[in-house]
């Protein structure tokens, strides 16, 4: 070892980290904050231990980014070891890559000699694919377009489409950045709005991609080079859709893979949100529509064949089928719509009279597809053959697991908005497909051989990858829905005096005309029931005073959209002179909404559970973060099966398992939103949850069972001041503005 006469592996440890902190704060005399060092000591020692697990809750502030690249990449400059950092959001996937990663790499470069090489990779459809932008920009043109580099057509083609309308410019610019050798072909660098519909037309899954052994575009494919880099790096960067469709469906899209290579490591930043994105991948549905449009798909397919009898048989079957799915779901399933029903293992078959059916005319219309199709060479065609069989592939697995009671599998029919019925199913505990699937997946044999295109199934085993999940916020049921089962260490926030400066606000309601306002019909005065409707009024008039005491600079996150919309015009009607009320309902992208809001230091933005997370600005621009109430979800069938789940398997009764999740989820959301105030130790501010059930009985008529507040107060004890009255909010935001 270079450059350094320190005789312990966890001094140089501190040497790398300190030199991180200089070279990221551009300070000489920057040292790390003492959670950042304990926390990259922790996670050190737990990559060193028998179990190599970690889970640490590192607030806001603490630098948990620079702390574990220390780690990871000082274990690839002394070990030659490699690791895959997956994050949930894109803008914390960015930070590392293009921020911390370089400046951590530098400092162990100076402290070690050593290069450490890092590489971002997404999954396969986050990037162009060439082919299907060639066979797109066909479609549109209704001629040839050559191949990149070899004339005058590609350039004139891609000229051509700049000038057009609807899909035309994402073609142009797909064709563009998958022939520039300099360019990612990431969806994300797409300067314009962008649709799913429209990327997907330049853009294919692994089951629909052709193989690089045999595209025209190999040398250019983006997402194969992107594995190619990551394959080549020390330092994996990746996110956790693509740990989740791991876990979810058991393939080997990181860990185990033959191409990425063994991984010693795999830090899970945010990891909070890692169990919920595997049962959204491994979710499906069974439905008349699902049919519906697999029907339009065949008739694309082989339209210039649709004079024939037997196509046109084919799909006056497929109607007749989703009129079969359509009738038997009403049929056997009552309900309104919006509302769903689970069910169990002792319900019957939801599909038992349309199974056989449906399953022959799946297998029918691939038959019929690749018939008709056989003599047409043109790669158009060849890419749509091969996106409508993945198509079909999916709908048979969607078939057999909405058929079956499956442990740990939840199943539910639910009534859509137009009245029409779906069989819907996701995992519930995913423990198991984690630690099967990602904590203890085996390293493939060297020797075996793997098309760059798509992985094999995973290969599972025991094995001595440390695992070391971190997060602001984690919840109590996390060990378990991970599949990790260790404790959770908790660190305190460093930004103690920019907490100890703001303010926390919850009204009570004992006032006779708080109470009658906001009591259920039909409540008595001696027991009223709080009407989460006639709260959202009630909360408009606080918000409204806040807002204003403030001067605006103020997020607005309400429990329900309809709750978020009635505040946004409330708002706008009172202060449409003085603010801009902005919100996330206006059908622009919502990153363009926030970037608004943040460069208006005014300005107001109102919306629900997806500004919760990830949202920020800096200085005053969020002074005031007012939630309207506890975000709790309404009753719904995957939760349902969750809470069953967790009374099974840890033995408690179901108010101790609702409690583990839904007051659980609804806690960690709540410590979330509140932790968009405080982002910097400049920052100053006010919190105001607006829920008279966070009081006691003594000091409100509504309140929640004492479990269940006190697990929602966790989240909101860490301020310095707790105020009452609106009166003393308002006093306390004035105050703040004004310097007074």
């Amino acid at each position: 070892m270079s450059n350094t006469n320190l005789d312990t592996r966890t001094q140089v440890l501190d040497a790398v980290l300190s030199r991180a902190v200089v070279l990221a704060t551009g300070k000489a005399d920057a040292k790390p904050r003492t959670q950042q060092r304990s926390l990259a000591h922790q996670l050190w020692e737990a990559s060193e231990s028998e179990s190599g697990r970690a889970i640490t809750q590192a607030p806001t502030g603490t630098g948990k980014s620079l702390a574990y690249l220390a780690v990871v990449m000082l274990r690839a400059a002394l070990n030659a070891e490699r690791a895959v950092i997956s994050t949930e959001s894109l803008s914390l996937q960015a930070q590392v890559v293009d921020k911390d990663a370089p400046v951590v790499a530098a400092a162990v470069k100076e402290i070690t000699g050593a290069d450490v090489t890092y590489a971002l990779m997404k999954g396969w459809s986050n990037y162009v694919c060439l082919k299907a932008s060639a066979a797109e920009a066909e479609t549109l043109l209704e001629h040839g377009v050559g191949y990149p580099g070899t004339g005058t057509l590609w350039d004139k083609s891609v000229t051509d489409l700049e000038a057009g309308a609807d899909t035309a410019p994402i073609v142009a610019w797909a064709m563009r950045a998958g022939a520039d050798a300099t360019a990612t072909g990431d969806r994300h660098t797409y300067p314009d709005i962008l649709t799913e519909d429209a990327w997907s037309t330049v853009s294919v899954s692994p089951a629909e991609c052709v193989g690089v052994t045999t595209c025209p575009f190999a040398a250019q494919c983006k997402p194969a080079i992107a594995k190619q880099r990551a394959a080549a790096a020390a330092v994996i960067v990746t996110n956790h859709a693509l740990l989740a469709v791991q876990a979810a469906h058991q393939v080997a899209a990181v860990v185990g893979s033959r191409t990425l290579g063994p991984i010693d490591t795999i830090v899970v930043d945010e990891a909070h949100g890692l169990p919920g994105q595997v049962r959204s991948q491994g979710a499906g549905e069974v439905s008349a529509r699902r049919v519906t449009s697999l029907v339009k798909a065949v008739e694309r397919l082989i339209s210039d064949e649709g004079g024939r009898r037997t196509v046109a048989d084919h799909l006056a079957a497929g109607n007749n089928l989703a009129a079969l799915i359509a009738n038997e779901l009403a049929t056997n399933h009552a309900g309104t719509p919006g509302t769903s029903v689970r069910l169990t293992e002792a319900d019957p078959n939801p599909a038992a009279g349309f199974e056989t059916a449906y399953s022959h005319w799946l297998d029918r219309s691939v038959d019929l597809v690749k018939t008709y199709t056989a003599t047409a060479k043109d790669q158009t065609t060849e890419l749509r053959v091969r996106r409508f069989t993945s198509r079909i592939q999916g709908a048979k697995k969607s078939l057999s697991e909405a058929s079956k009671h499956t442990p740990g599998v939840a199943r539910w029919i639910e009534i859509l908005d137009d009245g029409s019925r779906a069989i819907r199913y996701s995992p519930v505990d995913v423990s198991t497909p984690l630690d099967l699937g990602l904590w203890t997946v085996a390293d493939p044999p060297d020797d075996d051989a793997e098309p760059l295109e798509a992985d094999s199934d995973v290969v599972a085993g025991e094995s001595t990858r440390a695992v070391l999940a971190v997060s602001a916020t984690i919840p109590a049921s996390f060990p378990a829905d991970s599949g990790l089962r260790i404790k959770i260490t908790k660190y305190g926030s460093p930004l103690v005096e920019a907490l100890e400066g703001s303010a926390l606000f919850v009204p009570p309601a004992v006032d006779p005309v708080d109470v009658a306002e906001l009591s259920a019909p039909g409540s008595t005065s001696t027991r009223p029931r709080f009407d989460t409707k006639a709260h959202t009024t009630w909360a408009s008039r606080h918000i409204t005073e806040l807002v204003e005491a403030n001067g605006g600079r103020a997020l607005i996150l309400a429990a329900t959209a309809a709750a978020g919309k009635q505040y946004a015009q409330t708002l706008r009607d009172l202060f449409k002179r003085e603010y801009t009320v902005l919100d996330q309902w206006s059908g622009r992208p919502l990153r363009q909404v926030v970037a608004e809001w943040r460069e208006d230091e005014t300005g107001v933005l109102v919306g629900t559970r997806s500004l919760m997370t990830g949202v920020d600005a800096p200085g005053d621009t969020c002074s005031l973060v007012v939630l309207d109430r506890i975000p709790r979800s309404p009753s719904n069938a995957v939760d349902d099966a969750r809470v069953e789940d967790w009374m099974g398997r840890l033995g408690v009764n179901k108010w101790a398992a609702d409690r583990s999740v839904y007051a659980s989820d609804a806690a960690l959301l709540l410590e979330q939103a509140v932790g968009r105030l405080i982002r910097s130790s400049s920052d100053r501010g006010l919190v105001a949850v607006l829920d008279p059930r966070l009081r006691s009985a003594r000091g409100s008529a509504f309140t929640y069972h004492d479990a269940t507040r006190s697990l929602y107060l966790d989240a909101l004890r860490q301020f310095g001041q707790t105020l009452v009255t609106l009166d003393e909010a308002t006093a306390f935001l004035t105050g703040l503005r004004t310097g007074k």
